[in-house]
């Protein structure tokens, strides 16, 4: 119990010493500052009612241990500069609120989330998002950006009906490109976007879809469905 934190000046990373595998609290936060990569190779767990993790690294955040799960927390906030994970291995995480931000170098982001969001603020500057959530809904009650970043595409896989927004909380967006697939299960798209796309994907199969614009045009260009509802 108790919190961790761990500050180092070139890169870290949380794998296996001795008899120890990965970084764990009962409850309590855990935090990494580097001043280099952070390698999750194994798993970092903050445990209790309001347990956090915090990675602050001036470089990127790399997954070390292919598909099992780097992260367990409520909260989860990462700022890299150059990205997080990749598109061959996603940052693995199960967490209620997730906060991100590689909008320094407009890194991009690749996380897979396990059982839904209740919060999200993930920002990439000019870089790409994809998040997929394998179950759950993604929900959000504040009125600031959502998702920042050039393109976002989000998946929901659970094939039961989950939402994406809510119709008195929509996802708030700030992109150029937005692809959103709710259609596993079915479940509704509540969206609204702060300046225009130029292209879009919106499936919801047989759910619904509301999106609104604050501002700017919707465009696409490709001879593909465009909104599935």
């Amino acid at each position: 119990s108790g919190n961790i934190r761990i500050d180092e000046a070139n890169a870290i990373e949380i794998g296996s010493f001795h008899d120890v595998t990965g970084l764990s609290t009962t409850s309590g936060n855990i935090t990494l500052v580097a001043g280099g990569t952070i390698t999750l190779t194994s798993l970092v767990s903050a445990g209790g009612a309001t347990g956090t993790v915090t990675l602050i690294t001036t470089s990127n955040v790399v997954d070390g241990n292919a598909a099992t799960n780097n992260v367990t927390a409520i909260n989860l906030s990462i700022t890299a500069p150059t990205g997080i994970a990749s598109i061959a291995d996603p940052l693995e995480v199960n967490v209620d609120s997730l906060t991100t931000d590689s909008s320094g170098s407009n890194g991009s982001q690749w996380i897979t989330e396990s059982n839904g969001l209740t919060q999200l603020n993930l920002n990439a500057g000019a870089g790409d998002v994809t998040l997929v959530l394998t179950e759950g809904a993604v929900a959000d009650t504040d009125g600031s950006a959502d998702i920042t970043a050039v393109t976002a595409t989000v998946t929901l896989i659970d094939v039961t009906a989950q939402d994406f927004g809510a119709s008195g909380n929509p996802i708030n967006t700030s992109v150029d490109s937005l692809n959103v697939a709710t259609s596993a299960g079915g479940g509704s798209q509540w969206i609204t976007e702060s300046n225009g796309l130029t292209q879009l994907n919106l499936n919801a199969g047989t759910g619904n879809v509301t999106l609104l614009l604050t501002e700017g045009a919707v465009t696409d260009g490709d001879l593909a469905d465009d909104i599935t509802a």
